[in-house]
């Protein structure tokens, strides 16, 4: 995960924003994935974060995150 989010952070203009998003709710490959992220990025900041309810009817899973690049 730390592979694909630094990869596409590289290529982010000043100001860009990058979605992170999983198809699991497992807290070691949304939240403490951009977490670390975050830490090792001083000009990252976590804008949004959502996650679909855990008793969802349709069984589908989902976590997001909106990064912003900043100075």
């Amino acid at each position: 995960q730390q592979t694909i989010l630094a990869a596409q952070y590289s290529s982010l203009p000043q100001g860009g924003l990058l979605i992170y998003l999983t198809c699991t709710l497992n807290p070691a490959e949304n939240e403490q994935a951009v977490g670390l992220f975050l830490k090792e990025r001083p000009d990252a900041s976590l804008i949004f974060q959502w996650e679909s309810p855990p008793h969802n009817p349709a069984h589908e899973f989902f976590w997001a995150a909106v990064l912003q690049r900043n100075s």
